[in-house]
Parts: C-alpha cells; structure tokens; sequence
C-alpha cells in the first residue's frame, strides 16, 4: 500500500515537471518568435544604425569597448553619448536618429527599454536597461554563440537570423 502511495506520489511529480517544463518551453519559443518578428520588420533601421556605429568603431579604433548610451525617444530628441568617453555627444543625422527612434519603440513594443548599446569583441549589442534582453549583431560572419556569451554563463542565447541573435536572461 506504502509504494503504491509513493509511486502515484512520484507519477504525479514527475508529470507535473513535464507540464512545467513544457509551458515555459512554450513561452520562451513565443517570446523568440516575437523578437524575430520584431527584428524583421525594422531590418532596415538596425542596418542604419549599424552602418553609422561601423564608423563609430573606426573613429574609436583603439577602444576595445564601447559603450554609447541613448537617450530620448523620438527622432526630434534622440541623443547619443559615449559613455565610455565621459558622456561626450555623438553626431547624428535625421536617417540615424529616425533608426533609432524605431528601433527604441520596437524595444518598448516588446515590453523592454533600450538602454544602451555595447561594442565589444566584434559585436555591437543593443542592450535593454535592466539586463533582460539583448539584440546582437556580429560583424564578424564567425560568430557564434559561445563567442557572444561574453561570460554570462545565465544567458539564453539563440540565432535570429546571420549574423543577429537574441540573448535573454533565465
């Protein structure tokens, strides 16, 4: 009577866990398909702006990391700083700032708030305040994701598309 009680216990358990384990499988492949979506339709202003912080990286070749934050949310007042450099303003055209007024409110569509942007060991990171999301892009086409973890060992990070992926926080 005693192991019927612990096997029914242990059944119980054990397809409780897949239930769990399933649901949130659910819920992180509709947050990828989100952020997918998200990245494909403003393809073009992730381009922009990474074909402007391409000249970025070369002005600053010595720099092994940069980071530019962002302020404002319309391309009216949108503002870049390095904040590597002590806040110093970026020059920006109305191409760049219309990009990154898009890109900001694809962030806030998504529920996240873009924060910054990171450069670092060949990839340029569009980097949410609070640490929970992150759009990378690699300029280096040998990227991968063991070279984008960047020692964040709980992360979750998965392709979007060459050379873009997507990294979560668990």
């Amino acid at each position: 009577m005693r192991k019927s009680k612990l096997l029914i216990a242990f059944v119980v358990v054990l397809l409780l866990a897949v239930i769990v384990a399933s649901v949130l499988l659910v819920f992180n492949n509709q947050k990828i398909m989100i952020q997918n979506a998200n990245l494909n339709k403003n393809i073009n202003s992730y381009n922009v702006v990474i074909e402007y912080l391409r000249d970025v990286i070369n002005d600053n070749h010595k720099d092994s990391y940069i980071c530019i934050g962002i302020d404002g949310y319309t391309k009216d007042d949108v503002i870049l700083s390095l904040a590597s450099k002590d806040g110093e303003i970026l020059e920006t055209c109305e191409e760049v700032d219309s990009a990154l007024a898009i890109i900001k409110a694809a962030f806030s569509d998504m529920g996240y708030t873009l924060d910054a942007i990171r450069i670092k060991d060949g990839c340029i990171s569009f980097d949410t305040i609070d640490g929970q999301y992150s759009l990378i892009f690699a300029l280096d086409k040998t990227a991968n994701i063991g070279s984008i973890r960047w020692g964040d060992s709980d992360t979750n990070i998965k392709k979007a598309q060459d050379n873009w992926y997507h990294k979560n926080s668990n």
